[in-house]
């Protein structure tokens, strides 16, 4: 009986469903042991047992959930804190009869909605059309015949066949294998093929990288051909779970966690500003409904009423502008975050790589040859030191081609019109020697239609290399590519001016020595040989007395722009690390290829593995690569990272960075050739997969950043100057100042007509240049200062304004020139808050016409109000003479020398340090 299973637990098998992945280690099991412990057998289960289990687990797929809904999307606006503030102030003013109020502050409400659920329903619609969802089909013995059927019919204890190109449609233990090769980046991030085995392994834990004798749904078989006993189906697959682990495992971003953090602090600030107010006011004898009434106005003073409004405005504006450059946002706020971000955890499969192979360097003739050129694409150059090399005057390089070419049975072809090239068949190390040939010249099919081939030794692990005999006028021609190791063992002699030479103790040292650079370089070696005459052996370990001709380094490709990228991220000021399942030769010279480090630092999967929390917290800052990591080690890191105070963003295109991408700050998909859990789990998605992308992004983010903090210092040193002079006016014993309705058009027209061409601001230059924006909080310290300055200087003016009105104005006309003066405070400081440092007047800030436009509208309506009768009576307005409005304005003005003042102090400040 298995270590898995006793009696008991095989016929239970078929009662109920158990989660098979986490109950058993598969690949401690011996083929046969795992047969008995699924209660199956080689021939395959029969058409009842299929149905059973059918009924018992569920089809072989994952739960793809339904799209939100119109209304679910409208709805999800609601929630938001802010609005809820907004909400209960509609519904206290409604109750105190001010029904237009009310109605203005619904429309808001309403207005904010709608916008917010156009751009979520139009990211949801973009995501859905990038969805390329199709039933693959797959073998399956049953009853001791093959047939081929969709893999959502796939029920465990299935015997899947597997063959060269196949996708595999469930979790599998291998129960047979003939040289069987899988490509596992989807899972692992590792670009190379992984070898496969029949043969258990002892220990029980093991990454999925190293579990040689199991193969796990959506991997691809690069070559060969196998049987597996399937362990697994759906969401108990491994690539299930991960599906399974990212459900409710959203992040939210730093704008959301600063506006709740914001919201619950208005929240309290005027639970206790009106309460307090209120029994104040109650206990000196005034009437308790017009202490009522004053309650709400000074809650709706307090409130940045145009607030959530404009923030979603904001994104909306930065989110259209990413769009044009082919990056999706999901979400709004993550506009915002790529302005906080400082550190980004980039993978490397498929985002700084193409994850197709290509050969990246030739030794042949004592002489070391860089090869140029992207993935599977057979153009580039070929160069010796700086000078570009005519590969048809270079014989030895030729030779090197033609035998790659001849012992290489991948199959490459174009599409798009030759744009882009792609593996029809076979493992990505032969591709990649295809692709060497086919850059010389060479092709397969003519090379056969020459040279008929006598004999072909197909790759075997045990051999570690593939080898085939051709007939070349009349010669048994051998041509051999495979592990140095297993032939260096078989050579006699080496290539050398167009021959073949003794190869002696010398010769052997210095190729052993240049397969160990080529090896530090993170590059796999693959050394050709051939020999004329050869014996047509029955069998590859046969094949001996081989001439070396030369070696080969491959690697995963870079992208093209992938060095320029990672340049413009780093000159933004953002620190960027590698996190991958590659081997750590191999990430390292990656990073310092694309420029991450000089002399990148690596911590392995293994050293997390063994390092607790505390530990790791440690080891994290100091490292800029992570290699052979787990899906669980990538989420560890990026926690890590966070927990330093750091602002992450995580790139990936993987299902083995779907954790990850949910657990960081901002997740970023890469989109193309990207997968479907990724761009999911993630909140940006480069549509174009293009890391370059995202250098454009981060200046948006920071522009986006810097025009909400903009904002907010309007907002809130206008909406907290009005709450003061209210509250201050009640406390000396007199009467509302201004009126609810008052206060809401302060709050709702005029900032609302001010507060957007705000956002519309022209770019600064230093939103490249500045770096990330460290603080976490929307309203940092220097930040509350200003606040306060504006506040306390609005409040003096406009008192200063009342005091100096004395006993001549009184009644509607008073509170109309407040109303006005308060206004006009509001018409300065907006173009107060456009630079925390230039002048009002500096001619480095370019001109914004938009809010030149909206202050000659504001001061338009404004004037309307006050003369219009029947606005007049709706706002409680009259009509004031000329005296009257220059004195408003003018004492409003103080608010601008006051910044004027600051603004010099800083700039001096900044100049002298």
């Amino acid at each position: 009986m298995s270590p898995c299973y006793n009696d008991g637990m095989v016929n239970r098998l078929l009662s109920r469903r158990i989660k098979k992945s986490a109950v058993c280690a598969w690949h401690t099991l011996t083929p046969a042991a795992a047969l008995k412990a699924l209660a199956t057998t080689r021939s395959g289960l029969t058409e009842h047992e299929v149905k059973l289990r059918l009924e018992r687990d569920g089809l072989n797929s994952l739960p793809d959930a339904p799209p939100p809904t119109w209304a679910e999307i409208v709805l999800r606006q609601f929630t938001d804190p802010l609005i809820v503030v907004l909400m209960v102030s509609a519904a206290a003013v409604a109750f105190i009869g001010d029904h237009v109020d009310a109605i203005v502050i619904a429309v808001v409400l309403l207005l904010n909605a709608i916008i917010g659920a156009y751009q979520g329903g139009k990211a949801e619609g973009a995501l859905r059309s990038l969805k390329r969802f199709t039933k693959g089909t797959a073998a399956v013995l049953r009853g001791g015949r093959t047939r081929t059927l969709v893999d959502v019919g796939i029920v465990l204890g299935d015997i899947i066949v597997l063959a060269e190109g196949d996708r595999v449609p469930a979790d599998g233990r291998l129960i047979e294998v003939r040289d069987l090769a899988v490509d596992e980046a989807l899972l692992t991030g590792e670009s190379m093929a992984v070898e496969k085995q029949t043969e258990a392994l002892a220990r029980p834990k093991l990454p999925v990288h190293e579990q040689k004798c199991m193969v796990f749904k959506g991997t691809a078989v690069t070559r060969g051909r196998a049987l597996a006993v399937v362990t697994a189906t759906g969401t108990a697959t491994a690539i299930g779970t991960i599906a399974h682990e990212l459900e409710g495992a959203e992040q939210d971003t730093p704008l959301k966690v600063s506006i709740k953090r914001l919201s619950r602090g208005i929240l309290w600030g005027i639970g206790i500003i009106v309460s307090t107010t209120y029994f104040v006011g109650i206990g000196i004898g005034v009437p308790a409904r017009e202490m009522f009434a004053g309650a709400v106005a000074i809650a709706v003073s307090a409130v940045p009423s145009g607030l959530p409004i404009v923030v979603t405005v904001v994104l909306a504006v930065g989110v259209t502008r990413m769009a044009k450059r082919h990056a999706l946002v999901k979400r709004l706020q993550a506009v915002e975050a790529l302005g906080r971000v400082n550190v980004l955890a980039v993978d490397k499969t498929g985002t700084l790589t193409l994850n197709e192979m290509r050969v990246q360097e030739a030794i042949v003739e004592g002489k070391r040859y860089a090869v140029g050129g992207l993935g599977y694409e057979p153009t580039g150059f070929i160069t010796h030191g700086k000078k570009v090399v005519e590969p048809h005057e270079n014989p030895g390089l030729m030779e090197l081609a033609r035998l790659v070419t001849r012992s290489s049975t991948a199959i490459i072809e174009s599409k798009h019109g030759g744009k882009q090239w792609h593996v029809v068949s076979g493992d990505p190390t032969e591709a990649a020697m295809i692709t060497f040939g086919a850059m010389l010249g060479f092709d397969r099919a003519t090379i056969e239609a020459a040279h008929p081939v006598l004999r072909e030794y197909p790759f075997h692990r045990e051999t570690k290399y593939h080898a085939a005999i051709h007939d070349v006028a009349g010669v048994p021609t051998l041509s051999v590519a495979g592990a140095p190791e297993a032939i260096m063992e078989k050579v006699v002699t080496y290539w050398q001016r167009g021959g073949c030479a003794r190869c002696g103790i010398k010769e052997r040292e210095w190729y052993d020595a240049q397969v160990r650079e080529l090896s530090e370089k993170g590059l796999r070696v693959i050394a050709v040989g051939r020999r004329e005459n050869a014996p047509l052996v029955a069998k590859a370990e046969e094949i001996d007395e081989l001439c070396l001709v030369g070696l080969l380094g491959i690697a995963d490709s870079l992208r093209a722009s992938a060095v320029s990228a990672i340049r413009d991220i780093r000159a933004t000021g953002i620190k960027v690390v590698m996190i991958t399942g590659d081997h750590p030769l191999t990430a390292r010279a990656i990073a310092k290829s694309v420029g991450i480090a000089h002399d990148p630092a690596v911590l392995t999967g293994l050293e997390i593995e063994e390092a607790d929390d505390k530990k790791l917290l440690e080891l994290v800052p100091s490292r800029d690569v992570f290699a052979r990591v787990t899906p669980e080690h990538k989420l560890r890191i990026v926690k890590a990272l966070r927990e330093n105070g750091d602002t992450v963003a995580m790139t990936g295109d993987g299902v083995n960075d779907a954790l990850s991408l949910v657990g960081a700050d901002l997740g970023i998909a890469m989109g193309g050739e990207g997968t479907e859990v990724a761009r999911e789990a993630a909140d940006i998605v480069l549509v174009d997969g293009n890391l370059s992308t995202l250098g454009a992004a981060v200046e948006e983010g920071r522009s986006i950043t810097i025009s909400l903090k903009q904002v907010l210092l309007y907002l809130f040193s206008t909406s907290i100057g009005e709450l003061l002079f209210v509250v201050g006016a009640l406390f000396v014993g007199s009467a509302l100042p201004i009126t609810a309705s008052q206060i809401i058009w302060l709050n709702f027209v005029t900032d609302g007509i001010l507060v957007i061409p705000l956002v519309l601001e022209p770019k600064l230059a230093r939103s490249r240049e500045s770096g990330p924006i460290r603080s976490r909080s929307l309203i940092d310290t220097s930040m509350a200062l200003r606040i306060f300055l504006m506040s306390v200087t609005m409040v003096g003016a406009t008192a200063l304004f009342v005091y100096i009105l004395g006993d001549i104005v009184q009644g509607a006309l008073l509170q109309t020139a407040i109303l006005t003066a308060l206004a006009a405070s509001q018409w300065w400081n907006a173009w107060n808050c456009r630079s925390r440092t230039a002048s009002i007047a500096s001619r480095r800030v370019p001109m914004n016409w938009y809010l030149l436009g909206a202050t000659t509208v504001a001061v338009l309506m404004h004037v309307v109000i006050t003369t219009v009768p029947t606005l007049q009576r709706v706002f409680g307005t009259v009509a004031m003479d000329a005296r009257l409005w220059f004195l408003a304005i003018a004492f409003a003005g103080t608010i601008v020398l006051m910044e004027e003042i600051r603004k010099f102090i800083v700039r001096h400040a900044q100049s002298s340090a």
